[in-house]
Parts: structure tokens; sequence; C-alpha cells
């Protein structure tokens, strides 16, 4: 026990002083927490030995043995981000949010099967048709953790801020429906017969028991119930914090480094990364100019969708029973790689482009940043 907690507190502090030299480079706090876990992972600090000590982690399994803390701060984030739900605004971005969550969801996930069953019948001794259209759901998944971050640390706020939290909500649940249908449909194709029950039955329950989503339904009903829930989530935020902190150390120290060392991973990620991002970027642009959403909501939102992390590692465990399942994972975990290390920096630009944080040096922690010029969601 000592030691466990020896070791989450060098974390706890390895992140806050990594915060401090990201804000020197006007990067994100979030990439510079991964950052601190990847100095602390078993592929760095991690090979000195001197994890029985409480510092870093000796090995992957180590740091899996964390899992409760994991747990915990997906729990809080997935929380504050089902508070964006109020009827107020489901009245008035409601069903804005849900067609392009849907939508943009569905859009990735055709790109990325199209390119990837494209290496398949290219290189089929590399992919298997089964992971690449496994690979396609799971490229729907987004990071609300990442994207959360972001927008608490530069006091974010504007309509493209109030829908994106919105959608990043709505786009795991379809990615979990979307994975566990293509999942069984996957199943079906290695062992050569269909299963209703694993392409219809399973996806529903999926939803019902996603402890994500059971934790956003607990924060909607949350603050449309409870009348002084805004001063609440307020009091949330400033002792979650250290929680959160620890969530990505652990994160990143729960990359491996191992998967750059193959060239065909390499390869197929690549073109994951690439067509998850057109149809992220490209999906959340047609979808919203079908909603009639402000041409900076247009341009930008798709941008903020590109972190992707815990829910598609989640996916890519499951997807590990597959005959090539070693492939999915490592595919998911170079991906991650990128998209958590370049995503919340992508993300904080495309907020400030649209005016919805204010430049570096004019925030202050306790103090909410403005829009320049308000944007309407309506264009």
């Amino acid at each position: 026990m000592e030691q466990m907690l020896i070791c989450l507190s060098i974390a706890l502090i390895a992140g806050l002083l990594m915060s401090r030299l990201a804000k020197a480079v006007n990067l994100p706090a979030v990439t510079s927490y991964l950052v601190a876990g990847l100095l602390l992972g078993p592929f760095v600090l991690g090979r000195l030995g001197l994890s029985g000590l409480g510092i870093g982690f000796g090995s992957l399994e180590q740091v899996e043995g964390y899992g409760v803390v994991t747990q915990v701060a997906l729990g809080f984030i997935a929380f504050v981000i089902g508070n964006e739900f109020r009827l107020s605004s489901l009245r008035s971005m409601g069903q804005q949010a849900i067609t392009v969550g849907i939508a943009q969801a569905v859009i990735t996930t055709a790109l990325v099967d199209v390119a990837l069953v494209g290496v398949h019948l290219l290189f089929p001794q590399v992919l298997s048709l089964a992971s690449a259209i496994t690979l396609g759901s799971i490229a729907a998944a987004t990071a609300p953790a990442a994207t959360l971050m972001v927008v608490k640390q530069y006091k974010a706020k504007g309509p493209l801020t109030h829908l994106l939290l919105m959608v990043v909500a709505i786009d795991d649940a379809v990615g979990l429906v979307l994975f566990s249908a293509s999942y069984g449909v996957a199943n079906a194709l290695e062992q050569g017969h269909m299963d209703l029950l694993s392409v219809v039955v399973e996806p529903l329950m999926e939803i019902l028991l996603s402890l994500l989503l059971v934790c956003m339904m607990t924060g909607t009903v949350f603050c449309n119930v409870c009348p002084t829930s805004e001063e609440l989530m307020d009091r949330l935020d400033r002792w979650g914090s250290p929680i959160n902190i620890l969530f990505f150390v652990l994160s990143g120290a729960e990359l491996d480094l191992t998967i750059l060392s193959n060239p065909l991973v390499l390869l197929v990620g690549v073109v994951y990364i690439a067509s998850r991002s057109l149809g992220k970027i490209g999906g959340a642009y047609a979808s919203c100019r079908a909603t009639k959403c402000s041409p900076s909501i247009q341009k930008y939102l798709g941008i903020t969708l590109l972190p992707q992390a815990g829910v598609a590692l989640g996916m890519a465990a499951e997807a590990a029973q597959l005959s090539d399942g070693h492939m999915v994972r490592n595919v998911v975990l170079f991906s991650v790689l990128v998209y958590e290390l370049v995503g919340p920096t992508l993300t904080r630009m495309a907020l400030t482009a649209a005016g919805e944080i204010r430049p570096e040096g004019r925030t202050n922690a306790r103090v909410e940043n403005k829009p320049k010029e308000p944007v309407s969601v309506q264009g």
C-alpha cells in the first residue's frame, strides 16, 4: 500500500511539473500529463528498476493494477459531460447534436472500413477482413476525457464548445453500437455463420451496461433535477483535478512504444489515422452543414473530435479474440499514441480560432473566458 501511494504521489507531482513546462511552449496540460506518464512508464524510467521504490512503473501489468483510479476518473468525466444535457440546451441544440453525433460517427466508420478493406485486398496476409471491419467501428469512438480537460483548462465557452461536449457524449454511445454490430459480423466471418444474438442483442446490452453511458445519464438526471447543480459541479471541478491528472499520467504510462518497431503496424496505422481524420472532419462538416450550424462550427467541430483513447482501447481489448486481434490492438495503440499527443493541441487551436478561448496571457484560472465574437448556432 505504501509503495502504491508513493507511486501515485510521484505520478501526480510529475504531471504537475510537466504541465508547467508545457505551458511555456503553449501546449495543453493534458498532453504534458501523457508525456509525464510516458517518461514514468515501463519503457523509460521503468527500465531502471526503481519501481520497487515507487519511482516509475516497471511493467504494463503494474500500470493496469491502478485500473480503479482510471475507472473512477472516467466515471467523473462522464458525469460532468452528462451535465451538458440540460433541458434548455436540448430544446435549442438537441436535434443538431444528435444528428451530428450519429452522422459523423457513421461516416467515419464507413471511410475507415473502405480504406482498410482496400489494405486487406492488397495485403491479405497483413490484415484480415474481420479485423478491417472491426477497426472501422473503433474509429468512431472519441476521447471525452481529453476534450473536457482542454475545455476546462482554457475556460472555453461558446456554441462550438457546447455542441462539442454534447456530440462526444453521443458519439461514444453510437460507437459502442457500431462496434458491437461490426464485431458480431467479424466473428460471423471467421466462424462461417451469422449469429443474430451477437449482431442485434449484444449492441443493446453494451449500451445498457456501459459504465461511461450510465455515468453520463446520471449526470443528465442530476443537472435537470437538482436546482443547485451548477454550484455543486463547480466544486467538483476543484477537488476532482488530482484524479484527472492521475488518469492521464496512467494513460501515458500504458502507451506501448514497442509497436513503433513493427513496420506493418505503422502501415495499417497510418491508413487508419488518415481515413479516420478525414471521416471525422468531413463527416462533422457535412452533418453540421445539413443541420444549418454556423460556418464556424462547420469548420472547426471535426478537428475537435480527433482525440481518441480509453473507449477505443477497451474495444480493441475485446477484439483481441479475433484471429489477428493483436493487429487490431496494436493499430489502436499506435493511433492513440498519435491522437493523444497531437489531438489536445488541435482541439485548443480549433477552439481558439473559433473565438471561444482567449489568447494565452489574458486568461485567469478563476475567471471564465468569453468568446471574442459570439457565434450563433444557426447559420
